[in-house]
């Protein structure tokens, strides 16, 4: 890398990214989905355990 590049400064000679979802960095977008369908396969999987263990033969 030949310069610097800076999120939160905009210091002349060094060039501001404009990668910014409402305010926040896009990989804390990426971050926030991951989790959400992390959450949502872990309590899909708990749920169908749960039917499963407590159904009868």
């Amino acid at each position: 890398m030949d310069r610097l590049i800076c999120l939160y400064c905009n210091k002349p000679g060094e060039k501001q990214l404009k990668s910014l979802v409402k305010g926040q960095p896009v990989g804390l977008w990426y971050m926030f989905g991951v989790e959400v369908w992390e959450r949502f396969s872990y309590y899909g999987m708990r749920a169908l355990l749960i039917l499963y263990l407590t159904s009868r033969p």
